[in-house]
């Protein structure tokens, strides 16, 4: 049941960042919700679809169900810690940008700070990754390394459609 919490958890996350992402973007000169595509948006949610997808046909062996969860386990103080980090940065960065009167210095200091914190964040998410991999067989890694293969360029595709418009 936790797990399927976690999952659910999760996903809301995802759904959430997708929508501050995409949020934004509606068509120039509108000030309610568009009904315009949102290209990014939509590629987060094909994601997370394949992402479902994916944790199927991976076809984990119960040990590697078990050593996968007590790696992400012993790893979520260090995640939290990383995210709270970012998220406090990101905070900084958001108070800067809307000021009633928003100082260059300021909102470049409060991005130089959080160049840091997200650096620790890509060194975590690097070793977690390479931890998992490990306990993966050889098919399951060509698995995981193709969903994100397919992930990054549909983020790229949306990014360019976007600069298109």
């Amino acid at each position: 049941m936790e797990k399927e919490h976690r999952w659910v958890r999760a996903a809301f996350g995802a759904f959430l960042l997708g929508l501050a992402a995409a949020g934004p973007l509606r068509a120039e000169g509108s000030s309610g919700p568009s009904l315009a595509r949102r290209p990014v948006l939509e590629a987060v949610f094909q994601n997370l679809g394949r992402l479902a997808e994916l944790r199927k046909t991976l076809d984990l062996s119960a040990e590697q169900q078990e050593k996968l969860q007590e790696l992400f386990r012993s790893r979520r103080p260090e995640v939290l810690k990383a995210v709270r980090a970012v998220r406090d940065g990101r905070e900084k960065v958001l108070a800067a940008v809307r000021a009633d009167k928003p100082d260059d210095a300021a909102i470049r200091k409060a991005v130089a700070a959080l160049t840091g914190p997200l650096t620790e964040a890509a060194l975590l998410r690097a070793r977690v990754r390479r931890e998992a991999l490990v306990l993966l067989t050889p098919k399951q890694r060509t698995q995981v390394d193709d969903f994100m293969g397919t992930a990054d360029a549909r983020m790229d595709s949306a990014f360019q459609e976007l600069e298109a418009k």
